[in-house]
């Protein structure tokens, strides 16, 4: 297979030699044309020589002034053959040259409007000029025809001549053409043989590198459009690090504590209730770690795009307060109230499982951070085309360099802030479930205390999963 610079060398030559023949082409084109427009010329500069030279002798007989020939040096006469006819056609004087041809009798009528003809004679080409004048006689002015015709011999010859000098000069030029064309290639692929040896060096170990962006050609941009997949891939692997390592510290602590607790309990013999006792704590660090696993599952299919969700009518209002009545119970324990404000019979187009999963994990992290004796507003309302879904709870609230953290994988805020330990996923898959409906989710502050989760949803999402 040719090499990229051998490519783009035979188009180069490619190229020139269909300029240089298109420009040969031009070239005998014009030229010929203006060979044959010369001939033209001459045989009306000729003829008006013959005329100039017709005269009477003394018997009243059409001859040519011999006296005369020769002296104008710039005459071509003697390439030329002529033939003199009456205004009825009759031949009265031929040259020597022209007495073994016989030439088609012009049409007086027509001959201003037809003067040029071309005619075959013996294989060969004869250019003829056809003129009216008038020769004044002994006794009164008559009018004649004149047929003068020459050989396109001259104009071949010289059409030869320039095809031979053209035929000999086109190899230098795409010799010089093709020099150039492997030398511009050569270095135009230079920076690209940079280009790649820096990619080549790139590996997972290290992706710090990045490639010069110091041109304004393409490789310049090819250069910065790399950079920038780099800086994703970059982001993207450090985030697969850093959750990989989140994961198996969050698995370790649980994992931990169950070997701890099974290596205690069988230290020595035990009585039936710390038996029980050992065996309920290892029942809660087990349902633990299985939520997480299957958060970790979810969020995994979810980046893989393995999660597909159908769109579909759905009284969300009802909905809502279904899931409202089913954490209530919790929250009555926790010394919490719950109010509600949502507006009835709400109606919009929503996967209905990716929307639970937003309220179970908003209203479950809203009790989990309440304090005793606490408020939780929960609304749902219409807005043009979107409807919102707010939950507001009065606890210690969210500092505003967390409002945005608090979405990531495995970011938690202060153990003292809650009642358990949660896996710090919850509010990465309320965001994921958000962006999948096209929707936003923000936080704000809740005066005086708490913080205020708002989810914008419209009510009918343009495409699905």
């Amino acid at each position: 297979m040719l090499s990229l610079r051998s490519k783009i060398t035979l188009l180069s030559i490619f190229s020139s030699l269909f300029v240089v023949i298109v420009l040969y082409v031009t070239i005998i084109y014009t030229y010929s044309t203006e060979v044959f427009l010369e001939i033209d010329r001459d045989l009306v500069k000729e003829t008006r020589n013959v005329i100039n030279l017709l005269k009477f002798d003394d018997n009243a007989k059409l001859v040519l002034d011999q006296k005369q020939i020769g002296v104008n040096n710039n005459s071509k006469l003697s390439s030329y053959g002529y033939i003199i006819r009456d205004k009825s056609l009759n031949i009265l004087r031929r040259s020597l040259s022209m007495i073994s041809y016989t030439l088609p009798d012009p049409d007086i009528l027509h001959i201003k409007a037809q003067s040029y003809k071309t005619i075959d004679i013996n294989q060969k080409k004869y250019r003829i000029y056809n003129s009216l004048f008038n020769q004044k006689t002994n006794f009164s002015r008559e009018l004649y025809v004149i047929q003068l015709m020459v050989s396109f011999d001259y104009a071949d010859t010289k059409i030869s001549e320039l095809n031979r000098i053209l035929l000999w000069s086109i190899p230098i030029p795409l010799l010089l053409i093709s020099l150039a064309a492997w030398w511009v290639a050569t270095n135009a692929l230079k920076p690209v043989k940079e280009l790649v040896s820096t990619i080549e060096s790139i590996d997972a170990s290290d992706l710090r590198t990045r490639l010069s962006t110091n041109r304004t050609d393409e490789i310049g941009q090819i250069s910065s459009a790399f950079n920038h997949m780099l800086n994703r891939i970059q982001n993207t692997f450090k985030s697969l690090t850093r959750f990989t390592a989140d994961a198996s510290h969050e698995l370790r602590t649980p994992l931990t504590s169950l070997r701890t607790q099974a290596e205690v309990i069988l230290s020595k013999k035990r009585s039936a209730e710390e038996y029980k006792d050992t065996l309920q704590n290892i029942l809660e660090d087990l349902t633990r770690i299985e939520r997480m696993i299957s958060l970790l599952l979810e969020l995994a299919r979810s980046d893989a795009g393995l999660i597909q969700y159908e769109l579909k009518k759905c009284n969300i209002s009802e909905l809502t307060e279904q899931w409202v009545d089913h954490f209530t119970a919790l929250a009555e324990e926790r010394k919490i109230e719950i109010k509600l404000d949502i507006e009835k019979v709400l109606f919009a187009s929503i996967d209905r499982t990716l929307y639970e999963r937003i309220l179970i994990n908003l209203i479950e992290n809203a009790i989990e951070y309440s304090p005793e004796n606490t408020r939780i507003q929960i609304r749902l309302d219409a807005k043009q085309k979107l409807f919102e879904f707010q939950i507001a709870d009065q606890g210690l609230g969210i500092s505003d360099d967390k409002k945005e953290k608090i979405f990531e994988r495995f970011v938690r805020l202060d153990q003292t802030r809650h009642h358990f330990q949660g896996s710090g996923l919850g509010l990465a898959i309320v965001k994921w479930a958000v962006l999948a409906h096209k929707g936003v989710i923000q936080v704000k502050d809740n005066v005086p205390n708490g913080s205020i989760f708002i989810v914008t949803l419209p009510f009918e999402s343009t495409d699905n999963g």
